[in-house]
């Protein structure tokens, strides 16, 4: 029984840090939020265009438009896989029997916090809220949850669980 609440707990926490992890990236006025997405792009470029300083000044700023914008979209859905993978990993720690409703309560889970996250950056300086962003979102939550419940799944099929077919359902 203490193992049981322990993962609860450990599983909640998890996800509380994460909520707020998030929070905290959109927090960030616009300067901040693009002089991070800057560094990452190019320690990217370096790696990936060796012949990128040989280019127009044009052709750069071009290849570095894209790929910020690839950037930042690729941050938001993979915020929102963790989240969703720590929604639904909370979501069986509590009722590992029903994984299409835990299924369903954490991806709705996900795309409310991505509202409100989206909401909450309206007010932050240079930030906007952006409704394409709640569906990359969205989009990154229900990949982590698929995964993880054909996981489930799967593990729970192979060790000959009598309820693995019950924990799709």
């Amino acid at each position: 029984m203490q193992n049981i609440f322990i993962r609860r707990l450990v599983s909640i926490v998890l996800l509380c840090v994460w909520a707020v992890t998030i929070f905290c990236f959109s927090a960030q006025n616009a300067d901040k939020s693009s002089d991070t997405s800057e560094g990452i792009v190019e320690k990217i470029i370096s790696v990936t265009y060796p012949e990128f300083d040989e280019l127009s000044t044009g052709e750069q700023v071009k290849t570095i438009d894209i790929t910020t914008l690839i950037v930042r979209k690729l941050a938001h859905f993979l915020e929102y896989f963790i989240l969703g993978a720590l929604a639904f990993l909370t979501a069986i720690n509590f009722d590992n029997t029903r994984s299409k409703l835990n299924a369903l309560i954490s991806i709705g889970f996900c795309v409310l916090y991505s509202i409100t996250d989206e909401v909450h950056q309206y007010f932050v300086p240079g930030r906007a809220c952006r409704f394409v962003d709640v569906c990359i979102d969205a989009s990154g939550s229900a990949l982590a949850v698929v995964i993880l419940a054909v996981i489930i799944y799967k593990s729970s099929k192979k060790r000959g669980e009598p309820n693995a077919k019950k924990e799709v359902n």
